[in-house]
């Protein structure tokens, strides 16, 4: 069997020091606060769906204000220089549940950058939230 080319996403220096605060942000920060069960519990606490959407958007714009002021300082192409890390590949999930819950990434604009950029990576392509099975329709 022929194994293919991998190239790491975990970065194996002192950079994790970086790079691994990045994806807490990111998968711990923001992520479950939007997460739809959640929504979803919140708006029937409420009863009011509408209320469940605001506190995701809140949660979200909240995170990615954090994030971007990361960003600011480690990013190239991508969320850490110029090679794809484990940050990248979470911040292209999360930039399509914001836009979803309609955030407007315009007030973010290297995390918009970031995410255009690993738009183009066929990986990414095949991964991304929109081609998964249990979709969600933006």
């Amino acid at each position: 069997m022929q194994r293919s080319k991998v190239r790491a996403i975990v970065l194996e220096d002192y950079f994790n020091k970086i790079v691994y605060p990045m994806n807490s942000q990111i998968v711990a920060g923001i992520q479950p606060l939007q997460n739809l069960g959640n929504v979803s519990v919140i708006a029937k606490l409420c009863g009011n769906p509408e209320i469940g959407k605001a506190y995701a958007k809140k949660s979200i714009e909240d995170g990615l204000q954090k994030l971007e002021q990361i960003l600011e300082k480690t990013s190239g192409k991508y969320a850490f220089g110029d090679s794809i890390t484990m940050a990248d590949v979470c911040i292209v999930p999360q930039v399509y549940n914001a836009i979803r819950f309609g955030v407007n990434m315009d007030a973010y604009p290297v995390i918009k950058r970031i995410d255009a950029s690993l738009q183009d990576i066929d990986a990414i392509k095949k991964s991304h939230p929109s081609q998964q099975p249990d979709a969600v329709n933006q």
